[in-house]
């Protein structure tokens, strides 16, 4: 027994689950995830084995280009972690504060195609 299929409706099958298949690899995410810490957390000397960090609550991270443009920002939620949505390629992550502390340094990331790169970043709150 010999099935017959037309070519219009092989070619319309073909296309449509090339049509999937893309869908599919665009709903994988890419970005970046991390947590923003603020050390030290407490006054006073810090015991080297009972360090007090804390969470950076409420502040804005920026993701930006090369160039220095925004590309995607968030903001740290109660346990500082953060996340943003992006292509692939190479960013620097900055976390906007008004004041002269907490001091937090810029962090170079890759992003990889459908991959979440982690960043951790961790600020100098000042206190002594």
């Amino acid at each position: 027994m010999r099935i017959k299929i037309s070519s219009g409706l092989f070619c319309a099958a073909i296309l449509a689950l090339h049509s999937v298949a893309f869908a599919e690899a665009k709903t994988i995410p890419s970005g970046v995830t991390g947590i923003v810490s603020l050390s030290p957390g407490c006054p006073g000397p810090q015991l080297k084995d009972q360090p007090c960090i804390k969470p950076l609550i409420g502040k804005e991270v920026q993701l930006m280009n090369k160039a220095g443009k925004v590309i995607g920002q968030a903001t740290t939620t109660d346990e500082g972690k953060f996340a943003i949505n992006a292509k692939h390629g190479k960013y620097v992550l900055k976390v906007v504060v008004d004041a002269a502390y907490p001091r937090c340094q810029p962090v170079e990331v890759t992003i990889k195609r459908h991959s979440m790169t982690t960043a951790n970043m961790a600020c100098d709150s000042g206190m002594r």
